[in-house]
């Protein structure tokens, strides 16, 4: 009886082991199952990227701009309400006689109301024949001498060769015989004295230069319709008083044909090829792209503070100015938005008269 119970009781023990090594094996085999169906999901979702890829791609406009190279992609400049110009103009060179004189660097009246004016690409090739020149920015500055001896420009004139760049400061060809004096006028935007200056100018028959922008060309269109008609020479300042030696060669072209561009469809007239850079900034390499674009620069060998329209110097101060720093062959810097110069710019031309000038025009130059 116990050999009995000890086999049945070993049969069940068998028994229970075979089940758990059956249940062990299933557990496995699902576990492989489960991974071999993993696999063949990943394999299958691999085959269909691999064939959407081969597909026609569409890139969305972020797309397309992020891939455009950088350089291609010029911002916006801004300026004075100005009709937008997208597109270089075009407009005739000047001839070579008619090259840039020179300027003087003070701070000029800033335009005041804003508008975008878009420049044309810079293209690198454009500037590969200006390459060799300097570009070192230069600011114009002088320095006013004693009884009546012209100014000094510091061997600038002579550095940047502005004799052959058609860049002036002052008239060196003058005599004792024939005392003369330039008035040239910075006119950034109209303050409201343009019509007075020019009733003063009128009652002297005294000739003068006015450089402008865009801002003052679209604020001002009939004034300086009157300037042109009463003999005055109207010069560029550029679209927007930027300092073109920071600028490319397309750059510079740009700010002054597209300038001259918008005065001649304001007015009717063609502006006069004479340019006065932003700042009195120049370089070797500006200067001689506003002589390869016809221009005559023109800097100066008078100036004083008078651009700050809430701190204005005062009419006597103005008056002084002249009395103590007239030279023959002088250019002067004048500010049209300074109601100091308005006010004083009767007695001061009456003072010079008095010492024998007269009043000169830049294509004598």
């Amino acid at each position: 009886m116990y050999e009995d119970n000890k086999e049945k009781t070993s049969i069940k023990k068998g028994v229970r082991a075979k089940r758990k090594g059956t249940k062990k094996w299933i557990i496995i085999d699902a576990i492989l199952i489960i991974a071999i169906i993993i696999v063949i999901f990943i394999i299958f979702q691999q085959k269909l990227l691999s064939t959407a890829s081969q597909g026609e791609h569409n890139p969305s406009k972020n797309e397309l701009i992020s891939d455009t190279p950088a350089e291609t992609l010029t911002p916006a400049i801004t300026v004075t309400d100005i009709p937008l110009v997208t597109a270089l103009p075009t407009v005739t060179k000047a001839p070579s006689e008619t090259s840039s004189p020179t300027a003087e660097p003070s701070p000029t009246a800033t335009p005041s109301p804003e508008i975008t004016v878009a420049p044309t690409p810079v293209s690198d090739v454009y500037d590969d024949e200006y390459a060799s020149f300097n570009t070192d920015v230069q600011n114009w500055s002088f320095r006013r001498m004693a009884d009546h001896v012209p100014s000094e420009s510091f061997g600038f004139d002579t550095k940047y060769k502005f004799d052959t760049l058609d860049t002036f400061y002052i008239d060196k060809n003058v005599t004792e015989d024939d005392k003369v004096i330039y008035l040239t006028f910075d006119c950034g935007y109209e303050n409201g004295y343009s019509e007075h200056i020019l009733d003063v100018l009128k009652a002297h028959n005294a000739k003068a230069a006015f450089f402008v922008t865009s801002a003052y060309i679209d604020q001002a269109p009939e004034i300086l319709k009157r300037m042109k008609e009463e003999g005055h020479i109207v010069g560029n300042h550029t679209i927007n008083h930027l300092n073109l030696a920071t600028l490319s060669a397309e750059e510079v072209e740009h700010e002054l044909l597209g300038n001259a561009e918008l005065f001649k469809e304001a007015t009717g007239y063609d502006m006069d090829c004479y340019v006065r850079p932003p700042e009195g900034a120049y370089s070797e390499k500006s200067l001689h792209i506003t002589k390869d674009l016809g221009y005559k620069t023109i800097f100066w060998s008078i100036a004083y503070q008078d651009w700050v329209v809430d701190n204005q110097p005062g009419t006597d101060y103005v008056l002084e100015q002249f009395q103590k720093y007239y030279h023959n062959g002088a250019i002067a810097l004048i500010h049209i938005v300074s109601e100091s110069n308005s006010e004083a710019l009767d007695s001061v031309l009456t003072y010079l008269e008095e010492q024998g000038y007269r009043f000169g025009t830049l294509d004598e130059l």
